[in-house]
């Protein structure tokens, strides 16, 4: 059986869609954040296993963030405004806004981390790379 799955914080729990748009981007809300080391590194399940203990659920206002015994953390779809910065996801270098200092604090709690990673936002002007976006308009997919 085929699933739909949206991931909104790279290497966190995804979640089950029943359908979803298809933009020229991908799928809305699909890796919009990701976790980041203090040298810019992004994260991943390979090198923090607990990453997957995280659960996402997207809200009206964002995504919250939900890990056992611990107080959920939310996440604004609307880019905060943080600190700009450059990062390096496999071969694609992305321009990316820091989500803060609470967010960082929280993601120290819920893996054990320190110094706490950051959690950074993918910039809303960005623009990521694509084979051929000319060939993708605005789909709806189940």
């Amino acid at each position: 059986m085929a699933s739909l799955h949206v991931y909104p914080v790279k290497s966190l729990a995804g979640i089950s869609l029943p359908a979803s748009k298809l933009l020229p981007t991908g799928l809305p809300h699909d890796r919009q954040w990701m976790l980041v080391s203090g040298t810019g590194r992004f994260l991943t399940q390979r090198e923090v296993p607990r990453m997957a203990l995280i659960r996402t659920e997207l809200t009206g206002d964002g995504v919250r963030l939900d890990l056992s015994g611990q107080e959920s953390l939310e996440l604004p779809h609307e880019p905060r405004h943080g600190r700009r910065s450059r990062v390096r996801v496999w071969k694609d270098e992305c321009e990316v806004l820091d989500q803060g200092d609470e967010a960082s604090r929280w993601l120290g709690l819920a893996l054990g981390l320190d110094p706490a990673p950051r959690i950074v936002r993918l910039a809303p002007d960005r623009r990521r790379p694509q084979s051929h976006p000319e060939r993708y308009g605005e789909q709806t997919t189940t």
